[in-house]
């Protein structure tokens, strides 16, 4: 009985989809030689060149496998690297925050104790905030109600110390020697140790057991001059250096000047000047 061959290879090539590449070339090998023995040459020829194909094919995929895997490991690599940076970019801004908010509740606390016990700060170890505070509330005496008297004091304190390059302490607490006659002048009366107002410049709330009124005005001026230091010069309204109320004698520096500003209250007129070369003299000297 003749034997039929035809159908020899498709058990191995209908397997080609379930098994390794490797598994397929060897069984394909196994395949050529027994149809090489019984088909002779020109069928062996032609399963060599399927060998042959197949053994580039394996060969390009093993590369793009390598490529492929090589690629995904960047990836990820890569991958890796942004969420560490990431982790890292939340940490550094988490502590920017905390740093932030640890910084606030300090300043929360120190303003705090400047409004509640401001007797308790030297002058050498107050802020500016402080002190501007200070000379607006002994400056300002009677005229805590007007709404922009304090305003305008304090405007005049940041104005100096803007001509001058001074900070708001320095400009507070200058003084100038005359060399001929001796006596010293200070920029604000206040700071001369024997006036009048200087315990209340030091203290602000001296007193209040006796007059509560006198927290409610301080706390008014403390509250101006939390507004007003933030300020840039530039937003300063209006530019003012120099003021006086009428219950004294007019300055020399006001003579012959235009006020910017006058602020009629209680009987009294006070009158409120611009004059930046008097401070960028004073500052030349200073």
């Amino acid at each position: 009985m003749e034997k039929d061959y035809s159908g020899i290879g498709e058990p191995i090539l209908r397997k080609r989809n379930d098994i390794s590449r490797r598994r397929f070339l060897d069984n394909l090998i196994n395949y050529s030689t027994a149809t090489g023995l019984i088909f002779g040459g020109p069928a062996f020829v032609a399963t060599a060149k399927m060998i042959g194909d197949a053994n580039e094919d394996l060969c390009n995929s093993r590369e793009e496998y390598h490529n492929l895997s090589e690629l995904l490991g960047n990836v990820e690599y890569n991958n890796a690297q942004r969420r560490m940076q990431e982790i890292e970019d939340q940490k550094k801004q988490r502590k920017i925050e905390l740093d932030a908010q640890r910084e606030k509740e300090a300043l929360d606390k120190l303003m705090e104790s400047e409004l509640y016990a401001p007797g308790s700060f030297s002058f050498a170890e107050e802020s500016s905030r402080l002190t501007l505070a200070k000379t607006i509330f002994c400056e300002a005496e009677a005229e805590f109600k007007h709404p922009n008297f304090m305003k305008l004091v304090g405007i005049s304190v940041l104005r100096r110390s803007y001509l001058t390059k001074w900070d708001v302490k320095k400009v507070v607490s200058y003084t100038h020697k005359n060399k001929e006659t001796g006596i010293e002048s200070y920029a604000y009366s206040f700071m001369r140790p024997k006036d009048k107002q200087n315990p209340q410049f030091k203290n602000p709330l001296l007193g209040v057991e006796d007059d509560s009124k006198i927290f409610d005005s301080w706390a008014k001026a403390y509250g101006v001059a939390k507004s007003l230091l933030p300020l840039k010069h530039e937003e300063l309204d209006p530019l003012v250096t120099h003021f006086y109320t009428n219950w004294v004698p007019k300055p020399a520096w006001a003579q012959k000047r235009i006020p910017v500003v006058e602020i009629s209250h209680k009987g009294h007129v006070t009158s409120f000047y611009d004059i930046p070369k008097d401070i960028e003299y004073m500052a030349r000297f200073g």
